[in-house]
């Protein structure tokens, strides 16, 4: 297929924010010392706290190849932290994806600096609240899109490198159905130590690819194995691509292991 060519931005939707009520009383409370002007940061008044309390922006949305309204398959690729559509917009190109193949690529708020949540992938859960329900709200309402334009879920396939191989594992997970792929490079289940994920609902052998390596300092090996027992036990077709001393990156080789597991899917008519 040819190089991708990425359309302007578009505004997505506005998920809407949810605040744990010990964050919500903290705001209020700020507010009222500071006559409801905006809160400069860091506050002296919340202790711990490392970015500003709301986002305010919704994520805008790079996209290439089809529209979803004549795609035979939607593509989503979320960027790691601190990047952006464009780079991973080249994922897509990687993959030689078809010419009829919708590939999306939502961006993370400005305000958090292109991350979708503000601390490690495996702090506890709360601290990422609400960027992370934040982001995996707007993953949802993709997703919708996609199915109200007649893709199914077995025609979506998540994919995402570093933060966004985190999202995409954990909305595929969270949200189990068949899926049409799940690609997670360098990235897992998102969770503090000794997390148990939900596997009860099924994923109906969606074809899942965990690709990383044993020298990662931002993905731990554990966490890697972890989830791929979390997926094994959900039902998921499982395949790890684990590369010796490799560091946070896309190995080539994981690419190719991408290709060949979508060649291998049921989307394998669709692939060039």
């Amino acid at each position: 297929a040819g190089a991708a060519t990425a359309r302007p931005p578009q505004a997505a939707a506005t998920a809407p924010t949810v605040l744990h009520v010990r964050t919500r009383i903290l705001a209020t409370l700020i507010c009222v010392v500071q006559d409801a002007k905006p809160i400069p940061f860091p506050h002296p008044l919340i202790r711990g706290f490392s970015l500003p309390l709301m986002p305010t922006l919704p994520p805008s949305t790079l996209t290439s190849g089809a529209p979803l309204a004549r795609a035979t398959v939607a593509l989503f690729l979320l960027h790691g932290r601190g990047a952006g559509g464009p780079g991973i917009l080249a994922l897509a190109d990687a993959l030689d994806v078809p010419a009829d193949w919708a590939v999306v690529a939502p961006q993370a708020p400005r305000e958090l600096g292109g991350s979708w949540y503000p601390h490690r992938f495996t702090a506890e859960v709360f601290d990422n609240e609400p960027w992370l329900s934040q982001a995996l709200d707007a993953i949802a309402q993709h997703v919708a899109a996609a199915e109200a334009s007649g893709v199914s879920s077995d025609r979506i396939v998540l994919a995402g490198f570093s933060q966004g191989a985190c999202l995409a594992a954990e909305f595929a997970l969270r949200n189990a159905r068949r899926w049409g792929g799940v690609l997670v490079f360098s990235g897992g289940l998102i969770g503090p130590p000794g997390t148990v994920w939900n596997t009860d609902a099924s994923l109906s052998d969606t074809p899942v690819l965990l690709a990383g390596s044993d020298n990662d300092p931002h993905i731990p090996l554990v966490r890697v194995e972890e989830s791929g027992r979390a997926f094994s036990a959900a039902q998921a077709d499982v395949t790890t691509d684990l590369h010796r001393g490799m560091q946070h990156t896309i190995a080539p080789a994981s690419v190719e292991a991408a290709r060949n597991l979508l060649q291998a899917s049921k989307l394998q008519s669709s692939v060039t």
